[in-house]
């Protein structure tokens, strides 16, 4: 156990390196509240000092702020690259929490979920950092780099990743889509359990330094026979079948109420309690609703609540759905990502803020749940991610990829 501790440690640490500016001491690192306001700085203890110098909370692995009762109050202020909902360039975001144009003008404000938000709290892009771009098939095909720019492995810029981290290559007049930027570090296995960590070659390791697959741009880890194994893992919020808030997802898998491991994160999305059985979902904590009417509703915070703004507009209720305060349904958390027709045809890119895109960047509709509809409110297709193929004895066949095919799992 200690030797796995001491594993752990390093790689958050040499992840600190690689995201925040090299020349940033600990005293300097801003802490930020889900409103996007500064409210601490974290010292070299990992406690976090407020603008009266008392202590307010302490970090975690997951750059989470949390208070002395346990309670995620905000995180770390994410820098890096600002992507907009145009797929295009915004800006940067600075130690400070704003995202600035490379001209210096401040756009907007960062959350420490990675959405960047206005003053009325619309989305107006996200936070990626640099790295690899990884092909259905598990192998690295390029990288996003700190310029903002999609480029192969020969340096040669051919694309672009969107807001939500999916590449897309330049075809003629279109795009293509090649695969996806995935920054997570750590794997769990289909049980829950933690298994390894990702190099910096794109392959995983476990804690012996063993090489033990790789992981695909569908988000799961496949070992060196095509087995599924495992998929990676986001920081993300837990709730139990009816919707209620239940914890976080931490950076090993495991689901903390305060400081109670009370469940198991799944690679299929679901949680999972110690004998196996399911007892929750999991939804990322970057997640944004829509109302009915396809527009968009808010993002999502700590204890389940939808935020727009300075406003609680909503509470996350069972399967995905947005109530109000007097219970009644009012929207729904948004699907992200590829969006494909019935006949598997690339018809554009749902973003954060709830809108669907074509692959140049203009408004083709909006998302309600997964689905995608065109202005007109219109099915035109769906986003097929994180999606596990079964047989009648839950046994995995495999897993839905970027193309729309299914990797077998023996």
């Amino acid at each position: 156990m200690m030797r796995i501790a001491k594993h752990i440690k390093l790689i958050f640490l040499s992840w600190l390196v690689l995201i925040l500016p090299q020349k940033v001491n600990a005293s300097e690192i801003t802490a930020i509240n889900f409103l996007g306001n500064a409210i601490g700085q974290v010292i070299s203890t990992g406690a976090v000092i407020g603008p009266d110098g008392n202590n307010i909370g302490s970090i975690t692995a997951d750059s989470m702020i949390v208070n002395a009762d346990g309670i995620i109050i905000g995180g770390v202020v994410p820098q890096g690259i600002v992507i907009g909902n145009d797929n295009r360039l915004l800006g940067k975001s600075f130690a400070d929490g704003f995202v600035r144009s490379f001209s210096g003008k401040v756009l907007g404000k960062t959350l420490p979920n990675g959405l960047v938000i206005d003053d009325a709290g619309n989305v107006l892009g996200a936070v990626l950092y640099p790295g690899l771009i990884y092909s259905p098939d598990g192998n690295t095909i390029g990288r996003f780099t700190g310029g903002g720019d999609y480029i192969n492995l020969e340096g040669q810029k051919i694309g672009f990743v969107s807001s939500n981290g999916y590449a897309y290559r330049k075809t003629g007049d279109d795009y293509a889509l090649d695969g996806r930027l995935i920054s997570a570090k750590m794997v769990v296995s289909g049980d829950g359990k933690f298994v390894g960590s990702i190099a910096p070659t794109g392959r995983i390791m476990d804690f012996e330094g063993k090489d033990i697959g790789s992981v695909h741009a569908n988000g799961f880890a496949y070992n060196n026979s095509g087995k599924i194994i495992g998929g990676i893992v986001n920081t993300k919020y837990a709730f139990n079948q009816a919707g209620r808030y239940i914890g976080v997802v931490t950076y090993n898998g495991e689901v903390k109420s305060l400081e109670t491991v009370v469940g198991y994160y799944r690679p299929d999305g679901n949680i999972i309690n110690s004998n196996g059985e399911v007892v929750g979902y999991a939804v990322g904590i970057s997640a944004t609703a829509n109302d009915n009417s396809g527009q968009y509703l808010g993002y999502l915070i700590p204890n389940g609540q939808i935020v727009r703004g300075n406003e609680i507009v909503g509470l996350l209720g069972a399967r995905g759905y947005v109530y109000n305060k007097d219970g009644v349904k009012i929207g729904k958390i948004n699907g992200t990502g590829p969006i494909y027709d019935a006949l598997a045809h690339l018809k554009g890119i749902a973003l954060k803020n709830g809108n669907v895109v074509s692959l140049g960047g203009s408004r083709i509709g909006y998302m309600s749940g997964n689905m995608a509809f065109d202005s007109n409110g219109t099915l035109i297709g769906g986003v097929m991610d994180g999606i596990i193929a079964s047989d009648d004895n839950n046994k995995p066949l495999g897993a839905a990829m970027l193309m729309l095919r299914l990797r077998q799992a023996p």
